[in-house]
């Protein structure tokens, strides 16, 4: 999202506190953990998580990022294999605790689907709000 998106977020939550207080609010189309972490979302989707996937990419904590590991795209030079030794091993690591190895989330995408779901499930379960100080702005644009 960019700062106008936030800007219409911040909006749109002050007005929603100020009628009902109660509301739960549903992040559409939101799933960058920057914005979900800024704002007290009851629940969030997008499609992100099937793109990654189909894009040849996983999701991981190594930075917060998402990271390209098909052998479609080692030509890229975003792809795992151009990582430092360091971050590949912390990924690797991370790879380790599923049910998946490299090879099989290289190659098949429907592991990669998997693997992502899953990843974004255990984010959501482990994350607690926090409210951040977020920029206030008079105007919207």
């Amino acid at each position: 999202e960019n700062i106008k998106d936030i800007q219409v977020i911040i909006t749109c939550t002050e007005k929603i506190k100020l009628e009902n207080p109660n509301i739960k609010v549903h992040g559409f189309g939101i799933t960058q953990f920057e914005t979900l972490e800024l704002f007290p979302f009851y629940s969030a989707d997008s499609t992100t998580w099937l793109r990654t996937g189909i894009n040849g990419r996983i999701h991981t904590k190594v930075k917060k990022t998402v990271v390209t590991v098909s052998v479609d795209s080692e030509y890229k030079p975003e792809h795992f294999k151009h990582y430092p030794k360091h971050l590949q091993d912390m990924i690797l690591d991370e790879i380790a605790t599923s049910p998946f190895t490299y090879d099989e989330l290289s190659t098949q995408y429907k592991a990669r689907h998997i693997y992502n779901c899953t990843w974004f499930k255990n984010w959501a379960d482990n994350f607690v709000f926090q409210p951040k100080k977020a920029i206030k702005r008079n105007k919207l644009f």
